[in-house]
């Protein structure tokens, strides 16, 4: 019994030295707090010098983001491949790379082994911009095109820190600025640039009051708005997109313009600048102004004539001016002058339309009914047609008779405005053609014929 007692107490001693050691080691298990702060952030254009400090850890790291990214998690951090180490015993750092005039935040974390991490650390800072100041000398617009659809017209400015056409003091600079106004707006006889204030705008969907950021486009060119700035006449060109802020054209006396620009260059920095002057407007754009309409003469014919052609003397002119006079990319105009014999003092002129989307010969066989009035209406409502008689004041001044007229005695003239030309045959020479008219002056009066042989083609 007293043996088995004594083996108990030995028992229960080992037990509690066992318990003993346990509860020593836990109470000296080692235990760290890593601590990463971030205090002064100064920005420059595209570098901040940071201070921080690192405290009780053995990875520390960082990373820069823009606004508007979402902010990391301490694992994600210590995570992340791009994250770049914090020097442990230092306490300034220089970050680079930076755009300038844009909102950054730095964030921070440690650690200390696997187990022990710190708080994520965060300072939000923005980079300076540098300002480009000019003021420009010479001012040209150019008129590109209208959308019908959109309801807008594009136009390009050229400004200059020369004088216009002076490439040769250096250094120089040239601003495009493409920009959009209002369709209804254009008069090709007199174009303005617009006016008022300018915002930037999508390539994809043009508005009025809108200029469009600059890109390089497929061919390795500057398009849209930029800056192009040469040192001396031999550097290449330096190029600076522009991708944000606003343009304001005021029209002041005497045709004159005042233009305040303040663009952000795609680097962040910025561009003040402004122009007082003249800015003529070029028509770029393919159109051509509608003509200046003259009243028409009074007929001089007194009664119904037939126009005979001696088929041995007579002798015929085919020219094709294509979309030139009305713009209108699937509609081609032919003028025919048919002279009665060598005399060339009885001739009838004939202005054709042809719609080119459906007739792709030379000159199709058809009947061409004379329209009422030349507008876009009448021209694309028919698939051939003839002009009336119209007279046009021509850029000197003088009258040009366009349309369908009847000549005799060289001075005699009948301005034809309805009726009807049929082509009965035609060939792609030209060689053999059949032409019949029926048509009338504004008295009624009607001039009949019919043709038959060459046309010569004027090229």
């Amino acid at each position: 019994m007293r043996k088995n007692l004594m083996h108990l107490v030995m028992l229960l001693a080992v037990v509690l030295s066992a318990t003993a050691l346990a509860s020593c080691s836990d109470d000296n298990e080692e235990t760290h707090a890593p601590v990463v702060t971030i205090g002064q952030v100064m920005a420059g254009t595209n570098i901040a010098d940071v201070s921080y400090s690192v405290a009780d850890a053995t990875t520390a790291v960082y990373k820069v983001i823009a606004e508007g990214t979402a902010l990391p998690t301490v694992d994600e951090l210590l995570a992340d491949a791009d994250a770049k180490p914090l020097d442990k015993s230092a306490t300034t750092m220089s970050v680079g790379g930076l755009t300038p005039d844009t909102r950054y935040t730095i964030v921070a974390a440690a650690a200390y082994g696997d187990k022990f991490k710190s708080a994520l650390a965060t300072a939000s800072f923005t980079t300076i911009f540098e300002t480009d100041t000019k003021t420009f000398k010479s001012a040209v617009g150019s008129f590109v095109q209208r959308d019908e659809t959109t309801n807008t017209a594009l136009y390009v400015i050229d400004f200059s820190t020369n004088q216009y056409n002076d490439e040769t003091t250096m250094p120089m600079s040239h601003l495009y600025v493409t920009l959009t106004g209002a369709n209804e707006n254009i008069d090709l006889r007199n174009l303005k640039i617009p006016t008022g204030t300018f915002t930037v705008g999508d390539n994809e969907n043009p508005k009025a009051g809108n200029f469009y950021p600059g890109f390089k486009n497929e061919n390795g060119e500057a398009a849209n708005t930029f800056v192009g700035s040469l040192k001396t006449s031999v550097d290449e060109m330096e190029v600076s997109f522009v991708k944000d802020g606003t343009i304001t054209i005021t029209p002041i006396e005497n045709s004159q313009y005042e233009v305040a620009i303040s663009f952000v260059y795609d680097n962040g920095n910025h561009l003040e600048a402004t122009y007082r002057g003249s800015i003529v407007v070029d028509n770029n754009s393919g159109e051509i102004p509608p003509a200046v309409l003259l009243p028409l003469p009074e007929s001089n014919l007194t009664g119904n004539v037939t126009v005979d052609f001696n088929a041995a003397k007579q002798y015929g002119m085919f020219t094709d001016y294509g979309t030139d006079r009305f713009g209108l990319t699937n509609r081609k105009e032919l003028f025919l002058s048919l002279y009665t014999d060598e005399s060339y003092a009885y001739c009838v002129d004939l202005y054709l339309i042809v719609n080119t989307d459906k007739y792709h010969t030379t000159l199709p066989v058809g009947k061409y009914p004379v329209i009422s009035e030349i507008n876009g209406a009448n021209i694309l409502g028919n698939d051939l047609c003839a002009e009336p008689a119209w007279r046009a004041k021509a850029a000197d001044g003088t009258r040009t008779d366009l349309g369908t007229w009847y000549t005799w005695e060289f001075a005699k003239k009948a301005p034809l405005v309805s009726g009807e030309v049929e082509v009965v045959e035609s060939d792609a020479a030209l060689d053999n053609v059949h032409i019949k008219f029926t048509l009338k002056d504004a008295k009624g009066h009607t001039v009949t014929g019919e043709y038959k042989g060459a046309l010569d083609i004027n090229s």
